[in-house]
């Protein structure tokens, strides 16, 4: 007889194994199993509730989007849980960085630089770097957006990615290049 748990396992482990190979039913079993738990562990993490619901999204679409990587002896519990936090760390980092970039702005005003002009300076300078960084192979737009972005180390980040530390610290290094390139041209 088989024991419950066991039965479990078993049914996890086909419903992971159905969801490699691209199985609709699947992740919507998923997306049913998993959404209210992932929906307030981020709402716990997110002021804003629209905000907060986006990244719910992004989590199962990552799930869709990498479901060939998954493995299915590891619980998609745990996976879904980190790629929440991650979603969280990333989302809460982004709005640190506005908010430097909004004290930046009220410093140069008080100081009487032109407002107008750090503005539109400001602007044309994000908009470059992003354009930059979306140009990047996929392998180093991840890497510098893990380093940059979610502030993680390199060991963290070879960890993570499955690659040593030298390859990660080569993908920056080459990321970093690209971006110098392209800002001295403007």
């Amino acid at each position: 007889m088989i024991a419950e748990s066991d039965l479990k396992i078993y049914e996890s482990s086909s419903l992971y194994k159905r969801l490699k190979k691209g199985s609709d039913e699947a992740f919507q079993n998923i997306y049913q199993k998993y959404r209210k738990n992932i929906d307030y562990l981020i709402r716990s993490r997110i002021k804003k509730p629209c905000d907060a619901e986006d990244l719910v999204q992004d989590v199962f679409m990552k799930i869709w989007e990498y479901r060939r990587e998954i493995d299915e002896n590891r619980p998609i519990k745990n996976l879904l849980y980190r790629i929440s936090l991650n979603a969280v760390y990333s989302y809460n980092s982004h709005l640190d960085v506005i908010k430097r970039n909004e004290n930046y702005l009220a410093t140069n005003l008080s100081l009487g630089f032109n407002s107008s002009d750090s503005i539109l300076i400001f602007k044309e300078t994000d908009s470059i770097i992003k354009t930059i960084i979306n140009r990047l192979p996929k392998k180093q737009q991840d890497i510098y957006k893990m380093h940059i972005e979610e502030g993680l180390s390199r060991q963290q980040i070879a960890k993570e990615k499955g690659l040593s530390v030298r390859t990660v610290d080569n993908q920056l290094y080459r990321a970093k290049m690209k971006m110098k390139e392209v800002l001295s041209q403007n």
